[in-house]
């Protein structure tokens, strides 16, 4: 539990430190994530495992919208690498902010609620909407530093979303806070799936809403006393969830155990195609059910190599693997066979017309090519 609560710690500091020492910058600023992250690491001691290049991504992600992610050639090993555009590392000197004065940092999306002698209250609302309204955030700053938030008028602990009580009234400092304000999100609830669901809805408990985003509506399950969710808790979330006595949800070991039950691979993996058809009968899906389309998901992940036992065989995982043909493709292109470490992950997810869906292979690799991705996709439309 310390060394959760350890872990906790240092990605809040992360995120202060992001949103204090990086800046938007409209006119085309670009800033590798290899540089951010090299200047973190000289200011913030830390656990390598804790906070990794893929956390810190993620973070920049949410922080900053206004930042495009893209990949770029690095200048001295000539490998693609990460980088953001419209976004840099701030040099300038930090300022000291009067009081007085504080209404002037308000930021965009933002606006001055309240203000008085004793505090200022900063008001934003969300994007997303329940039952037609939109949830109300408010960020209190009193004349002795001291912070507070709300969401709806229901003030939140601070310390349990690892906000600091206190902030330096500094240009930078009050910066941050506003980015840090961006990881609280209000709960979307429970979607509901099934028609038989709708009946937890009549607990005094839980209520059903309807939820709304710029997208989609939908309705949902919501506890009474839920407001809030932090991403920066995700680790510690799902215990949150089955301890408030709403739903009988099963153990992490328990969740862990199913999700390896079918050994990950790279490449089809055919338990898991057997998996998929089973999963798909026992929902009674009708025979539309079983046709849709293929969904491609890349996403960066954290170089690693491991040596994994399971049953008999030894492996390495961690390596470029997208398959025969990809790999005799490049020993025609480059003239030799060389591995590399994966540093992200391609995933394919097949969509079902009504709505199922299920991940049935990845293939790790160095961020695959068109002719890569090609070549992978129609491998996966042969194997469905």
């Amino acid at each position: 539990m310390e060394k959760e609560t350890e872990k906790e710690q240092n990605i809040f500091q992360l995120a202060f430190w992001l949103g204090k020492n990086l800046i938007d910058c409209p006119e085309g600023g670009n800033t590798s994530l290899e540089t951010i992250f090299k200047s973190l690491r000289e200011e913030i001691n830390n656990d390598e495992e804790q906070i990794t290049c893929r956390c810190v991504s993620g973070m920049l992600t949410k922080m900053f919208p206004n930042s495009k992610k893209s990949t770029i050639r690095s200048q001295t090993t000539g490998k693609p690498i990460t980088s953001f555009k419209n976004l840099l590392i701030n040099s300038c000197k930090d300022k000291e902010v009067i009081f007085k004065e504080l209404h002037k940092m308000v930021p965009k999306n933002w606006f001055v609620f309240k203000m008085n002698t004793d505090e200022v209250i900063f008001g934003y609302f969300f994007e997303l909407q329940f039952n037609g309204r939109k949830p109300f955030l408010q960020l209190v700053i009193n004349k002795n530093k001291n912070i507070l938030v709300k969401i709806d008028n229901k003030e939140l602990d601070c310390s349990s979303l690892l906000i600091p009580s206190a902030v330096e009234l500094t240009s930078s400092s009050i910066a941050s806070l506003f980015r840090c304000m961006k990881l609280i999100n209000p709960c979307q609830g429970y979607i509901i799936k099934y028609e038989e669901e709708k009946q937890y809805g009549t607990s005094p408990q839980c209520t059903i809403e309807t939820f709304q985003d710029r997208t989609f509506i939908i309705n949902i399950l919501r506890h009474k006393d839920c407001s809030f969710i932090s991403p920066l808790r995700n680790p510690a979330a799902y215990r949150d969830i089955t301890t408030n006595n709403w739903l009988h949800l099963p153990s992490e070991s328990l969740l862990q155990r199913y999700k390896n039950a079918v050994q990950q691979k790279p490449g089809i993996i055919h338990d898991m195609m057997l998996w998929m058809n089973s999963e798909a009968k026992s929902q009674q899906l009708s025979r539309e059910g079983f046709y849709g389309g293929i969904i491609l998901d890349e996403m960066s992940i954290q170089e690693d190599l491991q040596i994994v036992h399971y049953k008999s065989e030894t492996n390495l995982v961690g390596l470029s693997n997208s398959g025969s043909e990809v790999q005799h493709m490049q020993v025609l292109k480059n003239g030799k066979s060389e591995s590399e470490l994966a540093d992200h992950v391609l995933q394919y997810v097949f969509s079902g017309l009504p709505g199922f869906r299920w991940p049935f292979a990845n293939f790790p690799n160095t961020q695959a090519p068109p002719a890569n991705i090609f070549i992978t996709f129609w491998t996966c439309i042969d194997a469905l």
